[in-house]
């Protein structure tokens, strides 16, 4: 791991990575146009709010795996239910 890799606040140096996977209801294929933008850009919109940044999301076409990287003080439950809740 690279120092660049690391994120530092006042008393902690961390570096915490979560894998996510978002499932469709109903086994739908999501990851096809026009729907791919649109969960990729609302994923992407809700960073800040949630409090997370979206270091990889790849392209299937069933699920949705997203890395994301957060604070200690978070954790990988927050922004997970979070998300789930968008409305698209």
């Amino acid at each position: 791991m690279t120092a660049s890799e690391l994120h530092r606040d006042r008393t902690v140096v961390y570096s915490c990575r979560y894998p996510v996977v978002f499932c469709p209801k109903y086994r739908r294929q999501v990851r096809v146009p026009p729907i791919d933008g649109r969960i990729k850009a609302l994923i992407l919109e809700k960073q800040d709010e949630y409090s997370y940044t979206v270091l990889e999301m790849e392209a299937m076409p069933d699920p949705v795996p997203v890395l994301l990287a957060v604070g200690p003080g978070i954790g990988g439950t927050q922004p997970t239910p979070s998300a789930r809740n968008i409305p698209g």
